[in-house]
């Protein structure tokens, strides 16, 4: 990000990505066959080491997950808690999601918020500058 903001970006966010760079969708007849397509998309953005940096789970975020609960009475569940932990300890200002789980996140947002971390759709990310937004997969960049 040119302003040196950070965005933690849960799984669904790049799935959806690769499922629309190589076309297909998780269909239950075809998955076995879309996951040779998709293996590569994965293992070249994952391992770039330039989009995006991996959060390890160490003791350290475990115990912050706990906490989010002990400390800040912030209930979440399993994942959810370790995901969030992990964008606090990466000092992220926002956490993307496209699934179920920003329904979760969003009945605690305000509590978040006051640790510093915004839970938004993807649409609605305020860290991403203008120009690198598009409405719909037909947009071309500017």
């Amino acid at each position: 990000m040119s302003n040196g903001q950070k965005v933690y970006l849960d799984a669904c966010c790049f799935i959806d990505m690769v499922k629309t760079q190589v076309k297909k969708t998780l269909e239950k007849d075809r998955e076995l066959n879309v996951w040779h397509s998709v293996k590569s998309e994965f293992t070249r953005l994952l391992m770039s080491g330039q989009y995006v940096r991996l959060v390890q789970l160490t003791p350290f975020i475990a115990v912050d997950a706990r906490d989010l609960r002990w400390t800040h009475g912030i209930a979440l569940r399993g994942a959810d808690s370790i995901h969030v932990a992990s964008a606090l300890a990466m000092q992220c200002e926002e956490f993307l999601s496209a699934n179920g789980r920003l329904n979760k996140l969003n009945s605690v947002s305000v509590a978040l918020a006051k640790l510093g971390l915004h839970v938004r759709s993807a649409r609605e990310t305020q860290c991403l500058p203008e120009k690198y937004k598009q409405l719909t997969l037909d947009d071309k960049a500017n």
